[in-house]
């Protein structure tokens, strides 16, 4: 079968007759769109689309001067406590508070 270039994509598959037609037509269609390549010996191989290149790293006003602190501490046999703050007092003065609470300290 000999595919008309000039009928709708619709209208060629619904005239092919076996699934090799069916194949041809799409990488056809798939070649004209961008999407695939047929390199001369009838390989066909997907076209790779660039990625726009963007800002390489995140703009001053995304990344906060203070950046957040986390410590990991285990106040009785498997308790994990997750702990977050801006400066190392922070998370001394938390670490200090659990600590208390679970040894009954004040």
């Amino acid at each position: 079968m000999s595919i008309d270039k000039t009928k709708s994509f619709e209208e060629q598959i619904a005239q092919a007759q076996t699934p090799a037609e069916i194949r041809e037509i799409c990488i056809n269609r798939e070649v004209a769109q961008g999407t695939l390549a047929q390199d001369r010996d009838g390989t066909v191989r997907p076209v790779v689309q660039p990625v726009p290149a963007g800002p390489s790293a995140p703009s001053a006003s995304a990344v906060r001067a203070d950046p957040m602190r986390e410590r990991i501490v285990y106040p009785y046999l498997n308790t994990r406590v997750v702990i977050t703050g801006l400066s190392q007092e922070e998370l001394d003065e938390a670490e200090a508070r659990i600590r208390a609470a679970f040894t009954g300290q004040k």
